[in-house]
């Protein structure tokens, strides 16, 4: 205990004892004697010393709650799209006429072609400027005997066959699908493997056009990329542009209509077919569109049948302007070229007779 709590305490019992006294006796009244009056000392008056009040600890304040930092947001990687490769035009040149083989087509430009007419077949042989894409097309007129009892894949397999083996190679076949040749449809499919000791890869294609006419080609790229970019497309573009003579037989002589024809049958397998060599009627711009239909209407197929012709429009040759005209036998079309303003004596095409001595003269 601290002195000064000590002494105060001290003093406080001491009054309280007196007054108890005090109190509790009483005095017999006596004559007050006057007596010098004493001043008493004052008490000292202990002044308590205060009790420091506890400071209040203070609330906890809440921690303020820190704003969240937005969530960073990654920026996208730009994905890289690689440009495609533009595949070149394909232009096609002037029809060229296979008539042993029964067909016409036009080469793209920038390949080399060698056309062999036999007696049996006709024969294109391709390739392109740098050699890296080769290209066959066989027409067969009448092949019967080996059309007989086989579906198209079987034939397309046989022929494909025969062209790798003669060069000493070997192949594997995809699968097949369907190809325009011309105005109609082939069997077609992919083909890869072997040739002259490097990898080759291309396309193959079979069609029975009509009665037992055969048509095959085939093209292969020892250059992936190149057959991809330049070599496919090409070899489809040829291929619609093929044309299916009516009966190539007549060039050939080994059918008589000629000789008992009403009137002259071509010997010249372009006659009608190309723009250079197109089919000379007259009469200019008033008279020629009614004499190309009088030799139009004169003409019949190769054994007779109706034909049926439309005018399929025109365009600039030279100095002229020829009309072209799609005629369809059975399920054989064909186009030829017909100039009104100039004249020769007029001739059935390759493939076609007619119903009499065409009534056109000089105009």
């Amino acid at each position: 205990m601290s002195p000064v709590r000590f002494l105060s305490l001290s003093v406080f019992v001491v009054v309280l004892l007196t007054l108890a006294a005090c109190a509790g006796e009483v005095q017999p009244t006596q004559t007050a004697v006057s007596q010098p009056t004493t001043t008493s000392s004052p008490t000292t008056t202990q002044t308590p010393t205060p009790i420091p009040t506890d400071t209040p600890t203070p609330a906890a304040t809440a921690t303020p709650t820190s704003t969240p930092l937005p969530t960073h947001t990654s920026t996208p990687t730009a994905t890289y799209t690689p440009t495609p490769t533009a595949l070149p035009e394909i232009v096609l040149g002037d029809p060229v006429i296979v008539a042993s083989g029964g067909f016409s087509f036009q080469p793209a430009k920038g390949y080399e072609s060698e056309v062999s007419n036999t007696a049996d077949f006709g024969l294109v042989s391709m390739s392109d400027e740098a050699d890296v894409i080769l290209l066959n097309i066989v027409g067969v007129p009448d092949a019967e005997a080996y059309l007989a009892g086989k579906s198209d894949i079987e034939l397309l397999d046989e022929l494909v066959a025969d062209f790798v083996g003669n060069a000493g190679g070997v192949y594997e076949l995809g699968g097949s699908y369907a190809m325009q040749v011309g105005m109609d449809e082939g069997t077609a499919a992919d083909v890869n493997g072997e040739l002259f000791d490097k990898p080759f890869v291309g396309q193959a294609l079979f069609i029975n056009p009509i009665d037992n006419q055969a048509f095959f080609a085939i093209a292969v790229s020892r250059d992936s990329e190149v057959w991809l970019i330049q070599g496919m497309p090409a070899f489809a573009a040829m291929m619609e542009s093929v044309q299916f003579l009516p009966n190539a037989a007549a060039d050939s002589g080994d059918d008589n209509s000629g000789a008992i024809s009403p009137c002259v049958i071509s010997t010249d397998a372009t006659y009608g077919y190309t723009e250079a060599n197109a089919i000379q009627v007259g009469g200019g711009a008033f008279e020629g569109p009614s004499r190309e239909r009088a030799y139009l209407d004169n003409l019949l197929g190769s054994n007779g049948e109706s034909i049926l012709y439309e005018r399929a429009g025109s365009l600039p040759y030279n100095d002229i302007i020829l009309d072209i005209y799609v005629l369809t036998v059975g399920d054989t079309t064909v186009t030829l070229y017909v100039d009104e303003y100039n004249w020769s004596e007029p001739q059935a095409p390759v493939g076609f007779t007619c119903v009499a001595a065409f009534p056109l003269s000089s105009p």
